[in-house]
């Protein structure tokens, strides 16, 4: 009976010593491994531990960062650091906030430090009194919440909304019943969201530490493989999507409207770039210019500048991030000097 517990005491030793180096090689290793693989390992872009998210599931659907801090990011073997201001943001502390620029990861600076990033270059090269609205993965519905959680409290002279070619199929999140009568008009919905992103509860991150751990989740990964990969859903029909693009152009139509008249009403002129990078995937090609067509004609009957940066992105591959898709140092650089040399034409 000795012998076994010394057995099973060897055998335990020997795993937690195991599983320990595991561990340690993982974290240092994880950018270098492939890019699912990484990600599944770092989980940046969640509200798990590690993650730089909290979320508000009841009103605005919407993924928020919590406020003064920072983090090391990794995904698709990219490594940078995630520091937010007061409001979440990814700003210096004290950013002015002449200009305000809403958008997605393109803008939020996905893959570079901040430093490197679009917002960052018109500050330090052109000497733009600009903060950074955008967040990975927003769309309109996001952004308009940003939009009405800080612009009154900024005041800004010029916002800048920056769109993409995914912006009308994200916004499926909502139902065809929201996108109809979208809950972000209502009149408690900001007061609702306020209330919500004080929680500290909701603040708190999901797991623990057996969950946080790089070995678990290479094991959980390894057993989702071993199950075999889900087959993607099968494209629709082309005139189901048209139904379901009506839908959404219909919704994006209600949150642009008002928060042009809001700017309107403030005295901030407000401006659209269609934000885009080369080569376009060919699967990926009819969406986007479907995208650009539907946003191009809604600023044009809205008297709003339209901006394409796709001409300033052909024939430069060096301006994206080698097996990401999102703008290389390179392409920030570009992004700014286009929104420098174009934007206040029409301020």
């Amino acid at each position: 009976m000795k012998n076994w517990r010394g057995i099973f005491v060897r055998l335990g030793l020997s795993s937690l010593f195991f599983l320990s180096l595991l561990e340690v090689f993982l974290r240092f290793s994880a950018s270098y491994l492939s890019s699912e693989l990484c990600n599944e390992l770092t989980r940046s872009y969640t509200i798990e531990r590690g993650g730089i998210y909290f979320i508000d599931l009841d009103y605005s659907r919407t993924q928020f960062m919590r406020p003064n801090s920072k983090d090391q990011v990794v995904f698709n073997g990219y490594r940078w650091l995630n520091e937010t201001d007061e409001r979440g943001l990814r700003n210096p502390p004290g950013a002015a906030h002449e200009i305000m620029v809403l958008g997605d990861s393109f803008l939020y600076g996905h893959g570079v430090n901040e430093s490197d990033t679009a917002i960052a270059r018109l500050r330090q090269k052109y000497q733009w009194k600009v903060y950074n609205a955008a967040r990975q993965g927003d769309c309109l519905s996001q952004e308009y919440t940003i939009f009405r959680l800080y612009f009154d409290e900024l005041k800004p002279k010029h916002l800048i909304l920056t769109c993409c070619g995914n912006d009308l199929l994200d916004l499926e999140r909502r139902t065809p019943a929201e996108q109809a009568d979208p809950p972000e008009l209502k009149p408690d919905y900001v007061t609702n969201v306020r209330y919500n992103m004080q929680d500290p509860n909701r603040m708190r991150p999901v797991g623990n530490l057996l969950t946080t751990s790089y070995s678990y989740r290479l094991f959980r990964w390894l057993g989702y493989r071993l199950q075999g990969r889900r087959p993607d859903p099968p494209a629709l029909e082309e005139s189901l999507r048209q139904t379901q693009r009506q839908r959404e152009q219909h919704y994006f139509e209600l949150l642009f409207s008002d928060m042009l008249a809001r700017c309107q009403s403030a005295g901030c002129s407000l401006q659209v770039v269609f934000v885009t990078v080369a080569p376009v995937p060919n699967g990926w090609r009819a969406e986007q210019s479907a995208v650009k067509e539907f946003l191009k004609e809604l600023c044009a009957a809205n008297h709003v500048p339209f901006y394409d940066t796709e001409p300033m992105a052909q024939d430069h591959p060096e301006y994206s991030l080698p097996g990401d898709g999102h703008l290389s140092p390179a392409g920030n650089a570009a992004l700014a000097d286009f929104m420098a040399r174009e934007l206040p034409e029409h301020w």
